[in-house]
């Protein structure tokens, strides 16, 4: 890992450092391939310009919390199972996500709806399989598995520290920072999708 947004890996943890009782905190919202017509462009707008932020502002405000921030991903290609799933690979840990606690964009329902989804959601899947749990809707399933362009970052902190670290990013103008989860002990990685609707 060569850095995130300019960090350098002894400023930040290897990314695949999870521990049990950590919370996940991405600081921005997820969402199927975003439409290109021009007749969308200005309805897509918000959605692009959410596109466009880097998350320096997002990975100074969590190493700023050093040592309680443990680990970070970006969740871009291999979207949120992908670089959840990697966030395990050290061992030790699985993580829970709560579904509806995920940020969404503008119209992402509509375009699931409409069976807007990219060539790499497939892929995806196929490369997490056996290693999710958790039962997914058909909208979950295709959002959970959607490569990102800039999905934010996912953050593993101190369960303690969790609200704190919220906190400090909307204060850096990181507005969609939520809690989403959980790191879990366990001997098998997996990612485990909870609630929904």
């Amino acid at each position: 890992m060569d850095g995130v947004a300019g960090l350098t890996p002894e400023q930040l943890q290897h990314q695949f450092a999870g521990r049990a009782g950590m919370t996940g905190a991405p600081q921005e919202t997820q969402g199927i391939a975003v439409p290109q017509q021009p007749s969308l462009a200005a309805e897509a707008r918000p959605t692009l310009e959410t596109l466009a932020r880097l998350n320096r502002a997002a990975a100074e405000t969590a190493t700023a919390m050093l040592p309680r921030v443990h680990a970070m991903t970006d969740v871009t290609g291999f979207g949120l199972v992908g670089h959840g799933l990697g966030m395990t690979r050290a061992g030790g840990v699985a993580l829970r996500v709560a579904l509806s606690s995920l940020p969404l964009y503008a119209r992402v329902r509509e375009m699931h709806a409409a069976g807007v989804t990219t060539g790499s959601t497939k892929p995806n899947r196929e490369g997490a399989a056996g290693r999710v749990r958790g039962t997914l809707d058909s909208f979950w399933d295709a959002l959970v598995h959607d490569p990102q362009t800039s999905g934010g970052l996912l953050i593993a902190v101190d369960g303690a520290a969790a609200d704190d670290l919220v906190s400090r990013l909307h204060d850096a103008g990181v507005e969609h920072a939520v809690r989403i989860g959980e790191v879990l002990a366990s001997d098998q990685p997996f990612l485990e999708f909870v609630g929904g609707s």
